[in-house]
């Protein structure tokens, strides 16, 4: 492993003190340190770098101008315990050991152990030769283990978080790491190493075979946390940003620590964190852009909080931000979400929160926001006493409940785009609503006019995708310079247009990827075209199909 990093700081010419791969080898770093091979230069303002030594490096020249090697085509060989191509070092059995005593752990579902398994039979024939490749095809064949060896842990990852691994092919396999929640730049950097045909056979399966430790080492510390994880309770990808899966994961590993209340106080931030941005962004877009429109869906006590708040801010001479909701009391989310008492809560359940929440019962959900709030309240006045091993159950409990909420609130941003549009007697008045437009009465409508349209139809088309993230109202609005109801009026509008309409916009936008509220849409321009079967429009990508059939 020390010569790994050697030759990798060697590769990527220094590698700074606030990158991951130093922060995970600080040890070895400091027993090169120690040997005079490497050293620590200041890098201002963002701090320090280590680089080979100067005097290593001159050897490392001299060696290269009589012998045509570099550093990593020998010290491998000369220090990995390895010179013939059979057996194996102490530290390689030890390796293999790890795994295969994981393969024999509960931890190791059957789902996750076959990939497993056949990534550590093409390992321990990768890490044993030693050997480097003298040509062209050898070097193309020790890449592609290596490739396969990665591709099948990679599965293994997936399989462990919830993803069915079939419909990725290899390149896709290994891509996934850099759009996921937890990127490993080893495999990146493995991907970029094995692509590089401009050095020779030899340098390039060398270098290769260095990152591919390196990648194939934090993909199994990956999957064996995850497996670890998981005995207690899964966090399936689906409906989550890359941001909460990361922190639920981080809630998890506190509870498995004995923490309790550290992760019960991260959860609630996060709970409260999505349910006030929801609740703004959805009330905006169903009741209007004017508070006091908004406030007639409240209760009346949670008006005069809200009110008072207010007052009491300006008073002091805080800022006071757009969303109302942040001013709520802990306890205030059910008087007006779930029947409790006044009419409008009914009402509000009724047309709104029974469709988000859906198949919950409003005792389901009544009863976890009474969770919420009482776990709220031991957090926020950081009762730490509170929340100790006595009350483990009760915290996995809402922790299991608080990973649905958060998956309810983001599909609710979908549902809504694909389900709730109507349109108004007026042209380019449309209204969004979760109950089939039946409370139209009590919404308010959205305009969008042409000029607006057409503007926005020519920014989205600018690209082949777009991501949109549909909760981040501030995002939108700055932007595409549009407010957030209007914005997502309009997306929704585009993404059902008729034929007639395509005809005039010439853009059409489909429903891609969804990570939780973060939607991607393909974007294509259309080319109206006169066939034999009369005019027909089509994408780039059919057009040249059409064309090519003559």
């Amino acid at each position: 492993m020390t010569i790994d990093v050697l030759v990798r700081t060697y590769f990527e010419k220094e590698i700074t003190e606030d990158s991951n791969y130093f922060k995970g080898n600080v040890f070895y770093f400091k027993r090169l340190l120690g040997a005079g091979l490497i050293q620590k230069l200041r890098r201002p303002p963002s701090g320090f770098a280590w680089v080979v030594s100067s005097r290593l490096l001159e050897k490392n020249k001299e060696i290269r101008e009589k012998y045509d090697l570099s550093m990593e085509d020998y010290l491998p060989q000369i220090y990995g315990g390895r010179i013939v191509k059979t057996g194996k070092t102490k530290s390689v059995e030890e390796e293999i050991g790890r795994i295969q005593f994981f393969l024999r752990s509960p931890a190791a579902s059957s789902e996750v152990k076959p990939f497993v398994t056949e990534a550590l039979r093409l390992h321990d024939q990768i890490i044993t030769d030693h050997s480097l490749p003298d040509n062209l095809e050898d070097a193309n064949e020790l890449v592609d283990s290596c490739k396969r060896s990665l591709a099948s842990l990679t599965k293994a990852a997936l399989v462990s978080q919830g993803v069915n691994p079939s419909t990725f092919d290899e390149k896709a396999l290994l891509e996934w790491w850099s759009k996921s929640w937890h990127p490993m730049e080893e495999v990146s950097e493995f991907i970029n190493v094995s692509s590089d045909k401009n050095r020779k056979p030899g340098e390039r399966a060398s270098r290769s075979r260095s990152m591919y430790r390196q990648a194939f080492s934090e993909i199994f510390a990956f999957v064996k946390s995850q497996c670890e994880g998981a005995r207690l309770f899964a966090i399936p990808l689906r409906g989550l940003t890359n941001d909460e899966i990361r922190e639920l994961n981080e809630v998890r590993d506190d509870y498995v620590d004995g923490k309790y209340f550290d992760a019960a106080e991260k959860v609630t931030k996060l709970n409260e964190r999505k349910l006030r941005l929801f609740l703004f962004n959805i009330f905006r877009m169903l009741y209007g852009e004017e508070m006091n429109s908004r406030m007639k869906r409240l209760d009346k006590n949670s008006r005069k909080y809200i009110n008072d708040n207010i007052a009491k801010a300006k008073e002091r001479g805080f800022s006071i931000g757009r969303n109302e909701f942040e001013q709520l009391n802990r306890t205030d989310y059910k008087s007006f979400m779930v029947p409790d008492g006044e009419p409008i809560a009914s009402q509000n359940w009724k047309e709104v929160f029974s469709k988000v929440f859906a198949p919950l019962s409003e005792t389901d959900v009544k009863d976890f926001l009474n969770k919420f709030a009482d776990f709220n309240i031991q957090v926020g006045h950081l009762k730490e006493s509170s929340i100790t091993v006595e009350q483990q159950t009760r915290v996995l409990d809402y922790i299991h409940r608080s990973h649905e909420f958060v998956r309810k609130l983001n599909d609710a941003y979908l549902t809504l785009l694909t389900t709730g549009l109507s349109k108004g007697s007026s042209v380019g008045e449309l209204y969004l609503s979760f109950n089939r437009g039946l409370d139209k009465a009590g919404l308010k409508p959205i305009f969008v006019d042409s000029q607006t349209a057409m503007r926005l139809g020519s920014i989205l088309s600018e690209k082949p995708s777009v991501e949109i993230d549909t909760e981040d109202w501030s995002h939108i609005e700055q932007y595409y310079s549009v407010s957030y109801p209007i914005f997502m009026a309009f997306i929704s509008r585009l993404t059902q247009q008729s034929s007639e309409e395509l005809s005039l916009t010439k853009v059409k936008i489909q429903l891609g990827e969804a990570h939780g509220p973060i939607i991607t849409f393909s974007v294509h321009r259309l080319t109206a075209i006169k066939t034999k079967a009369g005019p027909r429009l089509f994408t780039e990508d059919e057009l040249k199909e059409f064309l090519a059939e003559g």
